[in-house]
């Protein structure tokens, strides 16, 4: 009796796997295609305030917002002085315009915070459903 509950959980399981890798598989499969036809990327928080931007000082924003960005990756004691020190440039490169890039961070801040905007990975949602699966099978069989 216990041998079949143990082989019913591992086809439970195979199932499953077998689910998420082609769902994975499946959205591999999007991705090319969607690559494939000569779409332009979709355009960030600060594209129309960089639009109008005067030309001398696009170059240098982009820049900073680029190194602004790269401090997610740097270590935590690091992270505060980076981007306390890329603020202060950005305030000084924008002057009075500094006042509608913060409004745009925060409101692109407050976007990512609430989940606006993004769907969730297909494999990762098909993995969470095989562990409630696995879970609700534990518990009607022990």
């Amino acid at each position: 009796m216990r041998e079949r509950k143990s082989c019913r959980l591992m086809l439970l399981l195979l199932l499953l796997a077998g689910l998420s890798l082609t769902s994975a598989i499946r959205q591999e499969g999007k991705k090319t295609n969607s690559h494939s036809k000569a779409k332009s990327p979709t355009p960030g928080p600060f594209s129309a305030f960089v639009k109008q931007l005067p030309q001398e000082k696009k170059a240098t924003f982009q820049e900073l917002l680029k190194k602004m960005r790269l401090t997610k990756h740097m270590p935590k004691s690091q992270k505060k002085a980076s981007m306390q020190q890329l603020d202060a440039e950005i305030h000084k490169l924008l002057g009075d315009g500094y006042k509608t890039y913060r409004s745009i961070a925060e409101k692109a801040r407050g976007e990512v915070k609430d989940g606006v905007g993004g769907v969730g990975d297909p494999a990762a949602e098909a993995i969470k459903d095989a562990r409630g699966l696995i879970q609700n099978s534990r518990k009607r069989l022990g």
